[in-house]
């Protein structure tokens, strides 16, 4: 056997803790960094996913007419108002289970539709609703095409 040199016997040393360390890494027995990092800075506890899933509740064909049935009953075009407390008392009586909320947003839709209101709706809005307002009053509750034409003119 031939004697090594202490640059040759110290490679070898090298190369014998790199495999004994990669043999550990493999086993699963030695830490890694993430490992040391996960350590010292623990996670936050996730907040529990709630129970039941928030969904939308779509406007049914009956809301929507009585909401527009009330909102030309208690709306006052030139002056820009709405009776909002008469119309969700109104409409709570039929629908008791749409809060107020819900009941505002689609006032302001409304609003955002109508051509006589003086003052800002909502600029979103559904297509169904578009549709009930156009046959209600195509004039005032341009759609498509009419509401293109309006805005250009």
């Amino acid at each position: 056997m031939t004697k090594l040199t202490p640059a040759q016997a110290y490679a070898l040393q090298v190369k014998a803790d790199r495999r004994a360390a990669a043999a550990e890494r493999r086993s699963g027995s030695i830490k890694t960094d993430n490992d040391r990092i996960t350590a010292m800075y623990p996670t936050v506890a996730k907040k529990p996913a709630p129970t039941k899933a928030i969904t939308r509740v779509r406007w049914s064909n009956g809301e929507l007419d009585l909401l527009i049935e009330l909102y030309l009953r208690h709306v006052d075009p030139s002056s820009g108002s709405v009776n909002r407390r008469a119309i969700f008392n109104q409409f709570a009586v039929a629908y008791p289970k749409r809060c107020e909320n819900a009941v505002d947003m689609g006032i302001s839709q409304i609003k955002g539709l109508d051509d006589w209101y003086a003052g800002v709706g909502l600029h979103g809005h559904s297509d169904l609703l578009a549709k009930k307002l156009a046959a209600v009053d195509a004039n005032r509750f341009p759609t498509g095409l009419n509401m293109l034409l309006s805005e250009l003119v």
